[in-house]
Parts: structure tokens; sequence; C-alpha cells
């Protein structure tokens, strides 16, 4: 089939919702007509006169063209072109009136578009009519008939109207004196009757002939009497028409209210109408009844009587409403048995004709039995209010036709001569309605080349009912299916779909689916199989640009400029990428060659390539420049001709989508799929983004973008091919954009459109632009300007100046396939002059850009495209980033967050550039950025915005003592204005989430590298605990040294990622990694500022901001509790954590930006004391809130201020103490030395202790701490801090040790978190409390004491029966260890004197046997050894296999061998201090004494190569079995040692176990 030839098809471009079966006739037979917009008054009117049958075929006998040659119009001898003849011929009236009766009789659509005729009438200002703005139906009816009659002036029909509408009034002036009337006879199409105050027509005609004296000053001149007389005025009917159009003024004005209202009054017609007393002679016969008949006209009764035959209705109000029609259908035609009984007059007779309603499109069925209720008007149902619908005009048929007398015609002797020559009718005879002449057949009446018209729309509109029909759809694809579905050999791949079919499925969805309703599947099944048909055929690819470049180009146009579907132009989109990328690799080398041969131009709009320099005008400001790098060549390329490029693809992207934004018609809007079009494109490569711009499309898309404000010359824009009339190339400029949903503007696609061009080259710089017109337009050059640009050395150089930071060739705003390439060809593409300018010297594409929503598509948002394009334009460019901060600027100051969102983004891009504009950059930008903090600073959403953006630029900077220039100079600014965040936070206004997010921001400024290891507690209970001078003092001496020889370790040319040593504060080298953000090649890496220094800068800003740290948490609780009761309202009593949850991470960072601070030198100490009276009452507030509920028991603030307290300990324990406690309790003294101490006695020193405890003392160990699932995470992060800090202050004061001792609350922690049943002991709780409690125990007996009583040995009931630590079922070796050490204690300590040693262990066997501990320890031995037995049982039957380690499934074997181990262990170290006789009576009353003994004995037979088979069984590692093998063998040698003890008592010996030291030994 011959596509190009036939054309596309044009009555579907604007419909996109196309469903014929919907559109189908009524039922009824009649075609509706479609509302243009108010057009109703004008659609119930014609359907009115469609029905009356003489005035549908005199209309339709007419011959338009012969009038409008008459007229003058379009005629061929005047211009010559006949196509305009034709276009003048049928924008007539006459002609639309013809073919809307034609439509209306004939077609099969449910309505019919008038648009074409409501442009051929013309107001009486000479304009069309608006179809937008309502009209008076009354007022039009005038109008329309005297456009009409006009029309018809030059035919045989001009008394059409007369005969069917045209009437006679008689204005009558009768002297009272002589009866002498003077009479004036005027033509009428209608009789205005008043329906105020009326009941029926009958009182309105009454009204309407009644008469008006004429007296006194208005006395009438009687031509008779020659004098003034008293007279009589009326009017009345001389001749009646055969249509009678009753207007009833339902409008009047209101002299009160000065404006338009209608009378809803109720006012009744009848159906027959006899108007005979309404007449001149029926007024006269009623005045005279004497009158002879003789001077009365001789008229038949049928000429004055009337049938109803129409109603055209009114609803609504004065001001706003709508017209529809209610009509009676009319006989089909008439027969000679129906005339008239007289002459040549025409009786007519109504048959069973039936009513109808036009409203619009819509054609129903009416009863006329409801015609008073529906147009009579008044009140509603039982005296409602005023109905609204009403009738205003009526329509009446005569019975009798009758056509008024050329002689009793007001035209009198102006009738022309040639009205005789009417067609169809004798010489001499007049013209008139055809009444007796109707036809039935349309083909006798139609014009024929309407009537041909009109049948081919109805066969197109049947045809469509097929192609539009889901199953013919069906077929289609099922057909393609079947065709390339052929089993191929081998596996080889199926041949591609057949060309024909190709093209058969891309018309039907072209142009039929995509305009279809409800075949959103069917559309996306095709558009899948038409991709790739054309993905895997460049033939089928090459046919489809080649036919939408020419004849088809309507196909792009509409998708589009017209189609609001969403879905539509996303296919479409797809299709075109799927064409795009294959064949662009063929069609890449001919983008730049022209043939005018292949001219577009020539085809479409019959011009030639003579005018091409009145399209536009372009010089080398308008050329792509390409730089060869290393030498002075270069290459320009000027604007490109796309509409005669020899590439078909670069043609049509050219003429079918590049043009679409000079032809957008004015009620059109570029759609955001036309950018993504061009978009998929300009990806394909560098070569397309550059062939782009050679079209002018950066100047296109930045005039649509900027609007008036763009500054592009109109004669700089290209067009290739313009769709004007006149075939001229229009230039003009669009600012329509059509987004996603259809309504609001989104320059989303065009930005990124933008971006991707602008990022495909390197915007000339200001030298650049000055010389621009000295480069060749080709590669040739001299050998010594080739040398002198192959050095690189630019003028200064050779001058002996230094050495500038030159502009990188190669930026890295680049996109990536242009860096790819530009590399490659080492050369670069230099943006032309002209376009460039618009956007780096225009301030108004920044602040446009700028305000655009931050929005994001495709999981791409706009503010990366911004901050890459802006970035970009700032790249190498001082000038361009002053604009881009003073604008961002301005707008961080006048803005609200949600508008500066693009501006914030942009410049944290823009600051990490590393090119030779910096350094002068970075300062302008933090100007900017602070003083939209400063002007902000009261309103929290801004701030917080503006804070986020710099916080960003500081937290992600180069860690180490070194960073990226910029980097550094951030940082370098920041520590200079910490009086402005000081000045911001300490401000009432400031809401405390712009105070945290400040002190965030200062924290971001200590140096970034590792700190200092806390102490550990092993080393504490190791005995290695030494007072750690503080390496500050160290730093500060050889600060210099260290960072000049860091910097020295540090290369120039950083790679992104390198390691770097740097010392940390214990003076040893770590490894670091340091991540650089991308930058150039030739980023450089400069130092910090001393790190002293800043930390000293910090610190001090940190003390200054603390009384309102202070105050803000102090009062957060309360400020929380007052907002939730303001919003829950009076009923809320009291108020809890729970119901308004306070957030404890508020300040958090304050505190951990104080430890990061610390170094231990005297200046921090000297700040830091100024401080701690209100540190300590700040912890111990929110301590008290936190066990009043006022504050949640996961304090993260308690707990950072804690973990100051505990790091400060340990770095300073002098400063810590002043710190912590009482600063007068250190100068005194009380910090004595253990050999101080000595000389005091216990019971003195406890007694000195209990009277005077500080209570600093007491608050510290009453602090609030709490267990359960919702504190798990915060006790391991913060509660142990507080168990290191106690421990830390009682190992550096014994005041405090000794006060600890006696408390509760560690031995209650110790059971809590390690010793209970929910104890664990591999927290980080364990280390603290557990290696704390041992050394408590070797300190202080006190603390032993009670340790062994209140929790080791004491039951507590649980379920019915009694819970030891040691009978728990949780199997844990921690209380087995601290027996050990209670049995194991003596008093060598440094902080006491000795005491015997047996007497001590005695003191404690005694205690533990007084309580039952025996039994508690053998329950511990079983429980372990049956956890053994257990394993090695499932070892020998080979199942319970677990974990690496592990026994059971859950416990770590290890465990399992170390508790039974201890639990011996403590066994013969309770009972080995004791004598014979005490051990036997031990025995005597011990049940467990058997099975222990019987256990040991198991124990100490067990070989190697059971245990070894174990150990394989539970997958113990070979860095363990050594360890693990050694348990086991101290286990049985401790199980041989118990079995030896108890053969020694029975046989009354007792020996010493030599093996048994050696095992202990070892």
């Amino acid at each position: 089939h011959d596509f190009a030839s036939a054309g596309p098809r044009q009555d579907l471009v604007k419909e996109w919702f196309f469903d014929p079966i919907a559109k189908q006739k009524s039922v009824t037979g009649f075609v509706g007509m479609k509302n243009q917009g108010a057009t109703c008054y004008m659609n119930s009117l014609l359907q009115q006169f469609f029905l009356i049958p003489a005035l549908r075929q005199g209309l339709l006998s007419c011959c338009p063209r012969s009038a409008a040659r008459s007229e003058g119009q379009g005629s061929a001898g005047e211009n010559g072109d006949d196509n305009k003849e034709e276009e003048a011929y049928r924008s007539t009236l006459l002609f639309q009136m013809q073919y809307l009766f034609s439509y209306l009789m004939l077609g099969e659509r449910r309505q019919f578009d008038a648009r074409d005729l409501v442009s051929s009438i013309r107001g009486y200002d000479g304009n069309p009519i608006r179809p937008g703005e309502q009209q008076d139906v009354d007022e039009f009816f005038n109008l329309f008939c005297d456009r009409l009659e006009t029309s018809l002036k030059p035919l045989p029909q001009k008394r059409l109207l007369q005969d069917v509408f045209g009437g006679q009034l008689s204005h009558l002036i009768t002297c009272q004196q002589c009866k002498h009337s003077s009479e004036r006879v005027e033509d009428s199409l209608s009789i205005s009757l008043d329906v105020k105050g009326k009941v029926n027509i009958e009182d309105s005609l009454k009204l309407y002939i009644q008469g008006e004296s004429l007296d006194g000053a208005n006395q009438y001149f009687c031509s008779k009497c020659q004098s003034k007389r008293d007279s009589i005025k009326m009017c009345c009917l001389k001749s009646l028409p055969n249509i009678l159009i009753l207007h009833l003024k339902r409008f009047e004005f209101d002299l009160e209210t000065m404006r338009k209202i209608k009378v809803n009054d109720r006012l009744e017609y009848p159906v027959v109408l006899d108007m005979k007393p309404y007449t001149k002679e029926g007024i006269t016969l009623k005045e005279n009844p004497d009158v002879p008949d003789a001077s009365l006209p001789s008229r038949p009764d049928g000429y004055y009587r009337y049938q109803l035959k129409g109603v055209l209705v009114h609803q609504g109000t004065a001001d706003s409403g709508h017209y529809y029609s209610i009509a009676k259908e009319r006989g089909r035609g008439r027969t000679n048995s129906e005339k008239a009984d007289s002459g040549n007059n025409c009786s007519r007779t109504d048959g069973t004709e039936s009513w109808y309603c036009f409203n619009d499109s819509l054609v129903t069925s009416f009863d006329p039995e409801t015609l008073p209720d529906a147009t009579f008007g008044g009140k509603g149902p039982l005296g409602g209010v005023d109905r609204t619908f009403s009738a205003y005009l009526l329509f009446y048929e005569r019975e009798v036709i009758d056509f008024v007398k050329k002689d009793d015609s007001a035209e009198g002797e102006n009738q022309s001569d040639h009205e005789s020559r009417g067609e169809g009718v004798a010489d001499g005879e007049a013209w008139h309605a055809p009444y007796d002449r109707l036809s039935k057949d349309p083909k006798e009446i139609v014009p024929a080349d309407i009537f041909d018209e009109v049948c081919a729309d109805n066969y197109r509109f049947i045809r469509d009912q097929t192609f539009f029909e889901p199953s013919y759809t069906d077929w289609l694809l099922e057909f393609v299916n079947l065709s390339t579905n052929v089993v191929t050999m081998d596996g080889a791949e199926a041949p591609p779909i057949p060309l024909a079919l190709t093209q058969a499925m891309t018309m039907h969805l072209f142009e039929n689916l995509f305009h279809a309703r409800d075949c959103s599947k069917h559309v996306e099944s095709l558009t899948s199989r038409l991709s790739q048909s054309y993905a895997r055929s460049k033939t089928a690819s090459l046919w489809l640009l080649e036919l939408m470049s020419k004849s088809y180009k309507i196909w792009p146009e509409k998708i589009f400029l017209h189609c609001h579907r969403l879905d539509v132009r996303r296919h479409f989109t797809v299709i075109l990428n799927s064409v795009f990328q294959k064949v662009a690799e063929s069609q890449r080398a001919l983008y730049h060659v022209e043939d005018t041969q292949c001219s577009l131009r020539d085809a479409t709009t019959g011009g030639g390539e003579d005018d091409d320099s009145e399209d536009f005008v372009h010089d080398s400001d308008d050329d792509v420049v390409i730089n060869i790098v290393g030498t002075r060549r270069k290459k320009r390329l000027g604007r490109a001709k796309f509409w005669m490029s020899k590439s078909v693809l670069a043609r049509f992207v050219g003429v079918g989508l590049l043009d679409l934004f000079a032809n957008c018609p004015k009620e059109g809007k570029l759609s955001t799929e036309l950018f993504d079009a061009i978009y998929a494109f300009g990806c394909l490569g560098h070569t397309e983004a550059i062939y782009l711009i050679r079209c002018g499309l950066v100047l296109r898309l930045t005039d649509i973008y900027l609007g008036e404000n763009s500054g592009v010359p109109s004669k700089s824009l290209m067009v290739g091919v313009g769709t004007s009339g006149d075939g001229k190339h229009s230039a003009t400029t669009q600012r329509r954009i059509r987004d996603s949903i259809g309504n609001k503007q989104s320059f989303y696609a065009l930005i990124n459109l933008l971006s991707l061009l602008l990022r495909s080259t390197i915007l000339p710089r200001e030298d650049d632009l000055s010389d621009s017109d000295d480069s060749d337009s080709d590669y040739s050059c001299s050998a010594n300007d080739d040398a002198d640009g192959a050095s690189g050395a630019t003028a200064e150089e050779k001058r002996g100046g230094k050495k500038m930071h030159t502009a990188d060739p190669f930026p890295p705003t680049l996109n990536e396939k242009t860096l790819e390439k530009v590399q490659k060809e080492n050369s670069c593409y230099q943006m032309p002059s002209r376009d460039s300018r618009l956007l780096t010297v225009n301030e108004n594409f920044i602040k446009t850009l700028f305000g655009e929503d931050p929005i994001t598509v495709d999981q791409i948002p706009l503010t990366s495209i911004t901050q890459e394009l802006i970035a970009h334009l700032c790249q190498d460019n001082m000038d361009g980033s002053k604009q881009v901060c003073k604008i961002a600027q301005d707008r961080l100051i006048e803005k609200k967050a949600e508008e500066f969102s693009l501006p914030i983004d942009a410049l944290v891009r823009i600051l990490k550039m590393n090119d030779r504009c910096a350094s002068e950059r970075v300062p302008e930008i933090i100007k900017a950025i602070l003083a939209g903090l400063k002007a902000n600073a009261k309103w929290e959403k801004e701030c917080r915005r503006i804070l986020c953006g710099l916080q960003h630029i500081i937290s992600e900077r180069t860690e180490g003592p070194s960073g990226m220039e910029y980097e550094v100079s951030v940082h370098g600014i920041m520590i200079e204005n910490l009086d402005l965040i000081s000045s911001i936070l300490k401000q009432q206004e400031t809401s405390i989430k712009v105070k945290q997010m400040l002190v965030t921001l200062v924290r971001s400024l200590l140096p970034r590298w590792a700190k200092p290891d806390t102490i550990s507690c092993k080393e504490m209970d190791a005995g290695r605990l030494k007072k750690k001078r503080s390496p500050a003092a160290t730093e500060m001496n050889n600060v210099t040294n260290a960072e000049t020889k860091r910097r020295k370790t540090v290369p120039t040319t950083a790679p992104n990622e390198r390691k770097m040593r740097s010392d940390n504060d214990n003076g040893t080298e770590i490894d670091q990694e340091i991540c650089l953000p991308m930058q150039s090649p030739a980023a450089t890496l400069r130092p910090y500022e001393n790190s002293t220094v800043v930390r000293r800068k910090v610190l001090s800003h940190l003390v200054e901001i603390f009384p309102v740290v202070s105050s803000d948490l102090k009062k957060q609780s309360e400020n929380v509790a007052k907002t939730f009761a303001a919003n829950c309202g009076p009923y809320v009593r009291h108020y809890s954590h729970s119901a308004a949850p306070v957030d404890t991470s508020a300040y958090s960072e304050y505190f951990v930006a104080l430890r990061e601070c610390l170094n231990g030198d005297d200046y921090e100490r000297r700040l830091l004391l100024t401080i701690r009276a209100g540190m300590l009452s700040l912890l111990f507030e929110l301590d008290r809130q936190g066990r009043h509920a006022s504050r949640p028991p996961a304090d993260i603030v308690k707990g950072e201020l804690i973990w100051f307290y505990e790091t400060l300990l340990n770095i300073n324990i002098e400063c810590g103490l002043s710190f912590v406690l009482d600063s007068n309790l250190v100068e005194k003294g009380e910090n004595r030395s253990p050999e101080a101490n000595a000389t005091v006695s216990p019971e003195k020193r406890r007694k000195q202790s209990e009277d005077h405890t500080p209570e600093v003392f007491t608050k510290l160990m009453e602090m609030y701490v709490t267990t359960g699932k919702q504190t798990e995470q915060y006790n391991r992060t913060f509660t142990f801090r507080f168990y290191k800090l106690l421990l830390l202050l009682a190992n550096s004061h014994k005041d405090f040790r000794d006060y600890v001792h006696r408390h509760d609350n560690w031995t209650w922690a110790l059971n809590a978190f390690i010793l209970g049943s929910s104890g664990s002991d591999s927290t980080t709780l364990f280390e603290p409390l557990f290696y704390g409690s041992v050394r408590f125990i070797n300190d202080s007996q006190v603390f032993r004491d009670r340790l062994l009583t209140k929790y080791l040995l004491d039951k507590k009931s649980n379920g019915g029966r009694n819970v030891n630590v040691f009978t728990q079922s949780r199997l844990t070796t921690s209380s087995l260890k601290l027996l050990r050490s209670v049995f194991e204690s003596d008093k060598d300590s440094q902080y006491g004197s000795p005491l015997p040693q047996d007497a001590v262990r005695k003191s404690c066997i005694h205690t533990f046997h007084s309580a039952g501990g025996l039994s508690l320890i053998s329950t511990s031995v079983m429980k372990f050894a049956k956890r053994l037995r257990d394993e090695n049982e499932g070892c020998k039957d080979g199942v319970g296999k677990g974990g690496p380690g592990a026994g059971g499934g859950s416990t770590p074997f290890t465990v399992i061998i170390e508790g039974l181990y201890l639990s011996l262990r403590c066994l013969w170290m309770s009972l080995h201090p004791l004598r014979v006789e005490e051990i036997q009576s031990i025995l005597s009353s011990w049940p467990q004494v058997d099975d222990i003994n019987i256990l040991c004995t198991q124990l100490e037979t067990y070989d190697d190569t059971e245990w070894q088979k174990c150990f394989e069984h539970h997958n113990v590692g070979a860095n363990e079995i050594e360890s693990v093998r050694v348990d086991t063998v101290r286990v049985m040698q401790q199980a041989k040692e118990v079995k030896g003890m108890f053969s020694c008592v029975d046989g009354t010996i007792r020996t010493t176990n030599v093996a048994g030291s050696k095992v202990e030994a070892e």
C-alpha cells in the first residue's frame, strides 16, 4: 500500500477518547449538534429550522458557489488560485447551512461538529461570533436571518425566508373625528409578546393589538381634517406567515436593581392557535360587524389556524442558562390530495408525527402531554419555587400555505426584474418555497458534492467501528504471531516481522488505537511488538522516519502538541527511541552532510533554498568551535540546515521534532515527552548532542524557558518547515509546557535536555570570546604555531612570568560520553558564543532555574540535574560563580524553605569544584550561606534547610590533617564565624532543633582523625592503673614539625583513595583511609588549621553556649508537657513521657563535641571549671526528671554527659576529680595515698565517711538506672559508662570508694546485669561491673560480706522453689569466679593492713557453710556435669551437633568445662582449710556427697580419645584445642583432688596433694 500518497487522517487530530459505538446516531434517527462552548442557542434554533421541510429543501436547492462569485469572493479570475476559491466557497454561510442540513439528514454519527458554521456567521461588528459567549436566541435569530437573507440575495431563493417566516404588520392611526385611518405596512419574521402578568398567549396577543390613545399634546395631524385630532394608534397583523414564531419576552431590565432579570411567570399556550382576531380584518369585523365582505380579503379559515410544531426552551437565569428545543416531526412530503381547496394554497394535515427533544448532541423522544409542566414555567409542584425552564420561542405552522403577494410586500416596487428568472420555475413566475414539491429522496435535494462527502464520512465511520473494535486488534496481533512463529533450525533467531506487517501495525496504532478509548492493553502490546520490530529492522526504521518527515509529519505534531493522554505520548516516545538506536550508527556520518535534493522545503511548502537568508541570520557567534588540545588549531561548525540533511534521521529530528517548537498552535502545549524524545536522540552519543546544538536547540530551549526575558533574537531561531498557510517559515516561540498530568507547567524535561547539551561542550571564557574571529575554519596551521601550542605555554609564560592555573580542557562536569570522546580525540568542543552568553550573562536564567519545584522523575531528582548544570556554567567562570552566589543569597533571604532547595544544593555542588576559581569562589559561597542563615534565624524550617547544606559541606570533608583546597577554606571560614553561630544560638526565638543543628555543625569543625582509647577495666583489675599524662604538651611542642612531616608524606596528586599516616594523641602512628571527593586529577591537599587551636576555639565556643544548652534541657520536659496538653485539650489530667515522649537526643552532640575537645591541658581545665557546677546541676536535674517519669529512662543526653565525665577522668584524672567531685575535697588532700590511709583505722574511717558523706557522692550513687528490653541498648551504650565512671572515681578517691563499698547500687547492678537470670556475660556492662567487683572484693571486707551474704548465697522465692545465682538455669561462670575471689581474698592490698590468711578464709568459709553454700555449689557442679554428660552422650550417639565450640546447641563448650572446673574448685576451696573433724561433720550432713564422689570418679576416668571425639563433634577450632585441652586437664585434676579429699577424710588421714598444687600453679 502506498501510505505516502494516501495521507494521514485529519478528523481525529484532537480526538483522543474516540469510541465509534458511543458516537452512533440516536435511536430516534436524528443527529444532534455539538456544543462549541456556549452555542446551545444556535443548536436549538437550527434544529427547529431543519424540521421545516420547505426551508430545508429551499436552502439545499441553492447554489452557494454562484452566490460567492456574484459577491466577488474567491473568484479564479481575481487571484487564479483554485484552492483559495474552494476555501472561500466552503466558508460561506450558505454552504455551511447546506452541509449542516445534509448531515442532519444523512449522517450516521451522533452529532455534527458545527465549528465551521460558527466561523461563517458574522456578528454586527463583522467578526465571527465567539463560540464561548452565550447569546439571546431571539437576537441571534434576527442576526442569523439577516446574514442568511444577505447570502440569498443574488439567488432566485432570495425570498425563501419571507416565504417561510415572513408576515406583515399594519400600523394604523385612526382619527376619532372623521374615522380616517393612516396605515404603514412592515415586514416581520417574528412577534414579541409580553409574559409578565399574563395568563396565556391570548392575553399577550390582546395586549399586542391594544390601541393607544393620542390626545392632548400627543394629538395626531389628520390629513383629511387638516388639523390635529384625537386619534387611536394600534398595531395588528395584515398578513400571516406560514411559520409563526412567537417570542415570549421573559427577559427584562429591572430599574431598581439595574440588572437584567428573567420572568418565570406561568404562560399557557394552545396547541391550535386561531390568529384571526388579531388580524386587520378580524379587528374590523369585531368593531363593525356590518362591514360588507367585499371590502375584506377572502381567506379560508385554515389561513388563520396554526398548529404548534416546536418550542424553544430556556433553562436558567438571565445571567446564565441553557437552550434546548422540543419539536414535532413534520410529514415527509405531501401529495396532490393534500392541496388546498382553492388556488395554489396548500393545506397540511397532521399524521402520527412524534415529538423529540433536541439538547445539543442528545436527541430523545418527548411526550407532548408533558408540555405544560416542561414549558409553561411558573411555580413548581405544590406551590414550590419558580421553575427555571420555560418556553422562550414558539413555532406554529399554518394549516393552509399561502405566500405574501408581491404587490402586498413592503418592498413594493423595489423588487428587481430578474427575480422571475428563478431556478425551477417558469419565466415570469416568482420563486417560492417548495411547499408543493417536497421530495422524499435525499439525492434529489442534497447537492452532489455534499452528498458524496457525507457518504464518505459515513463509510469512514462504519469502517472505524470495525477498526476500533478490540477483536480487530486481537486478530492483528494473532496474525503477526502466526507470521513470525517460524520453526528455525539449530536454535537460530526467529526472522523479523515482515515490513508489510510492521507498516500495517504502525498505521493501525498511530491512526486508530492511539485515539481509542479504553485500549491501553492493546496499545501496550502493539507498542511492544513494534519496538521489537524496529529494533531488529533498519529498513522498517528508515521507512518510518521517511514517512514522518514528509506526508505523515502530523503524527508527532498531533501526539506531542495536541494529545493530552500521557500513555500515548510515552508509547510513541518508546517507539522513537527504538528507531533512533537502530539507525543512529549508520546515519551518524550523514548528519552534517547537506544536499539540496534532500530538502523538505520544496516538497512541503513549495519554497526553495533561495530565501534561506530570510529565515534566520547567523554569524561566527553561532559556530561550534573544535579546539585541538595542545595546539592552536581550530575548526568551526556553523548552524545545521537540518531540513536538507542527507540523513533521514537528522531530517526527522529537525522537521518532525524541532520544528514543533515553532509550529505549536496558540491553543497547544509542548508535552514533556517531546523533550524526552529529543533527549533520547541526544543521549545516543556526543555527535548527536553537537548536532542538536548546531540546530539552534539551545537558543530555542532558552527562549521557551525564559519567555519574554530570554533575550534571544527572533532571527536566530531556526525553523525548517513552517506550517502556516502562506508557506512562510514561522519562528514564533511557544512557552507552554504540558507536564505528565497535563495541567501545570513542568520544565523538568526541558532542563534535563538543556543540561545534556550544555555538558556536551565547554563554555567559552572571556578571552575565547574576544578572539573568536581569529580562528580558521579548518585544521590548517603553521608549524610554529603548532610547536608553540604543543608546548602548552601561555603568552605570559613565554615572557618569563609565573605559570598560571589554566582551565581544564576536559572538566569533570562534562557528561560521560562527551568525556570519553574528547579524551579519545584529544579535542574539546566549545559552545557557540551566542548560546553561551544567553546562559552565563543573563541572570534571568539562574533566577528562573532556582525557582523550579524540586521534583523527582524516574528516581532522578531535578536537584541533581540543576547542580550539574550550574556547576558546568561556573566551571572556570568566576563572574558566573559570583552571579550564582548573589542570586542564591537573595533567594535564601527572601524565600521560604521550599523555594530555595535548588539554590542551597547548587551552592554545595559548586563549592566542591576544583578549578582555577576555587580559591575565590569558596568565600563567596560561604558568605551567601551565612547571610541566609542569619536572615532566617527565627524561622525554623528555613534555618534547618540551610544548615543541612552547610553541614553536608563540612561533615564530608577529607579525614586527616590535610584536605582539599575548598575543604580547608570552608573549615577556616567557619572557625572564624563561630561568633555568628553563638549569636544565633543565643536568640530566644531560635528553636531547639535549629540549636541542635548548630551544635552539630560546630562539632563537625573538630579535627577528624583517631582519638585516644579509654582506659581498659582489665588494666584496673590487673593493678596496672596509672595516671596517664595528657599528650597535649607534646602535641603543642611538636605540632609544627609533626604536621610538616605529614604534609611532606602526602603526594601533591592524590587519587580517590589513598592511605595516609598521622600521629594520634598517644604518639603512635595509625593507618587512615582518606576518601577524597571526585575532582580533577590535579587536586592537591592543604593542611587544616592547627588541631589544638581548633579544639580550643571550639571548646571556648561550647563553654560560652552552655547556659543556653542547660536551660533548654532543664525546661524541655516542661515545654513538651505544655505542648502536649495544649494539643490534647482539658481532658489530659497528667503528663508522662509515654504520652508525649521527650526527644532525649536533643543537644546530645553538644556533649559529644565537648568530649572530642578534651586534651587535658591547663587551658581546657580553666574553661571547664567555669561550667562545673552547671554541668553537675544539669546531670542531677536530668536524673531527677527521669526518676519522676518526666523523661524516659533511656536518656541519651544524660548518657552522653556521663560519657563526657568518664572521658575526662581517663585523659586527666586530676582535672576529672576537680570537675566531677567537689574541688574542695581534692584540695584538702582527701584523696590520700594508700600509705597515708593505712594509718587510719577502718572503724574510724567508716565513721567519718558516714557522718560526712558529700552530697555529690549520694547523687552519683543514686543515679537512676533501670533494666528491661526498652533500655537494653541504652544500657549497653551508656550505662556501662556510668559504672566505668564510678570505678574511675573509686580507684582515684578513697572516700568515694568507701562509699561505693557501703552503697547498694553497685551490688544491685552486678546482680541485675551480670549474675541474675536476665543478666549476661557478653554485654559491655560485664567489664566494669565484674572486674570492679573483683577489685572491691580484694579491697573491702564490707563489700565482700555484703556480696557473699546478700547476692551469692541469697535464695529468692520464684514459683514455689528457691532460686540462687548458682542454681539458676542460665549457665554462667561469673558467680563462681566471684566466689573464688572471695575465697582467695586477703588483706595485703595497698588500701589496708594485712590480716592472717587462715583467719580470713575461715571467716568467709564459716559464712559460706552457715548459709548452706555447700549445697548450692553441689547443685552447680551437678548442673554443669549434667550438661557435659548430655554433650558426651550426644557425641556417642551422633546427635546434638552445634556450632563451633557449642555444647547442646546454644551454650559454648568452653563455658561448660570452665563452669565445671570452677564449681569443683570452689567446692574444694570451701573444704580444704577445715580440719578433718569439721569436714567429717559436714560430709555426714551433706546429702549430695555420694553424687559428687561418683561424678569425680567418672571425670577422673575420661581419656584423651573421648575428649578428642567431643572436640571434633563440637567443631572446636584448631586455635582453641590447646586451651580447651588445658581446661579438661584442670577439670580431671580438680575432680581427682576432691575425690582424694573424700578418701583422706574417710581414712582419717590428711595429706597434702602435691599434684593439686602443681595444677593450681599452672
